[in-house]
């Protein structure tokens, strides 16, 4: 049973923490609009701008070894840093696209800093897992979780609503804003350094094992092997919306970014809510991940339908809705992983956890923009929608362990 102890029990530091982690979240929702409509608007290339979101998603392919090197550091407060340094830098290398006339090195101006940033971004991502961990107790745990992730998600929000009013001035000021928000990440990191650390000082790092100790521990349990075949299906098809409503936006219905960012904000929203609502739910079993599956299939569907007549305004609250399941399953499922891990096993089995559940996602960016080469945006939901249906369906009648388990 979960203490229904208030916000004001949570430990001072994670209250700092959790702040810190929300202007992460604000550079992190403002580079989502801000990388695929650089790509399209300097490129009017659909293949290309798959390839950027693919490119994004490829150090969840080797999480799973960032997150053992995590687990063997001594100081993760150090290494956090870096990493928000080096976000700052590589941020504001996205300007020299601005400056050339080939597309070939476009992509490539773009492409790289997008890469590295997605690296550093996986490190700073592991480690705050691993402050999750230290800085709450079982009785806070549920409370703490929704906390964060509730805050992190309204931070996203904001970051994405913000680029519809900046894109106006130009993709240049665009780029300088989202440097200037991670340099202040990191400034203000300096300031909660060293509570971090003497958080961190009585860890062993000479316990974390070899670097696929995460994927055996992960797999040894037949839920989570389930849980994977599902995750990897839905991240799939998941790592195609940004590009399928970039494409269709900026070209289907020829709208400016500033809808984009309402689309993506929409989302961020309804992600949010049901942060917040998961702290409520006592309970849910794991049958609420395959009937989630098919609740996104149709909605998917809708986006298809909606889409097709033209009808973008409705596309809203159909977003919304997508968002609120998304957000309600990712935090029990963070939640219960947090919970059933060792402090000295955080960074790998959370690494393997990225790796299985969304390496995926490198592969279907790109397939998304070869598919938008040759079909319209709308039909790209409709594959999505029928593929996930079946494959809730398919979860829900033969994966026994899944449906039993409490999460």
């Amino acid at each position: 049973m979960i203490e229904q102890d208030g916000t004001e029990n949570l430990p001072a530091e994670f209250k700092i923490f959790v702040t810190l982690k929300s202007i992460i979240a604000l550079g992190g929702g403002f580079f989502t609009v801000l990388l695929p409509w650089m790509i399209i608007s300097l490129t009017r290339s659909a293949l290309l701008t798959g390839i950027g979101e693919g490119i994004v998603a490829v150090p969840l392919l080797t999480s799973f070894i960032i997150g053992n090197t995590v687990d063997k550091l001594k100081n993760k407060a150090n290494a956090f840093a870096l990493s928000l340094l080096a976000i700052t830098f590589f941020s504001s290398l996205l300007l020299f696209s601005l400056y050339s006339r080939m597309t070939v090195l476009i992509a490539i101006a773009i492409f790289m800093p997008a890469l590295i940033i997605s690296y550093f971004g996986d490190v700073q991502t592991t480690i705050s897992s691993f402050f999750d961990k230290i800085l709450l107790s079982g009785s806070n745990l549920k409370k703490g979780v929704s906390l964060s992730r509730g805050t992190s998600s309204l931070a996203k929000i904001t970051g994405i609503a913000i680029f519809a009013p900046l894109i106006s001035f130009g993709l240049g000021v665009s780029v300088y804003f989202l440097a200037i928000i991670y340099l202040l990440s990191f400034l203000i990191f300096l300031f909660i350094r060293k509570a971090l650390s003497t958080n961190n000082s009585g860890d062993n790092p000479t316990e974390a094992g070899d670097i696929f100790s995460g994927i055996r521990k992960f797999l040894s349990f037949p839920v989570l092997k389930e849980l994977a075949l599902i995750a990897i299906v839905v991240n799939f098809f998941f790592g195609m919306i940004v590009v399928g409503f970039t494409l269709m936006i900026n070209i289907y219905f020829n709208l400016g970014g500033a809808y984009l960012s309402y689309i993506l904000g929409i989302w961020a929203i309804g992600d949010a809510v049901g942060s917040l609502m998961a702290a409520r739910i006592k309970n849910a079993s794991g049958s609420f991940v395959s009937i989630s599956v098919v609740v996104w299939g149709i909605l998917f569907a809708a986006i298809y339908l909606l889409s097709s007549n033209y009808l973008y305004y409705p596309l809203l609250p159909v977003v919304f809705l997508i968002g609120l399941v998304s957000g309600i399953m990712n935090a029990l499922i963070y939640g219960f992983m947090l919970k059933n891990t060792g402090e000295e096993a955080i960074g790998s089995t959370f690494g393997s956890f990225n790796s299985l559940f969304g390496g995926i996602t490198f592969l279907s960016g790109m397939i998304s923009g070869v598919i938008l080469v040759y079909l319209p945006a709308p039909s790209l939901f409709l594959l999505m929608g029928i593929s996930t249906m079946i494959t809730g369906i398919v979860s829900r009648l033969i994966f026994k362990n899944l449906n039993k388990v409490s999460l």
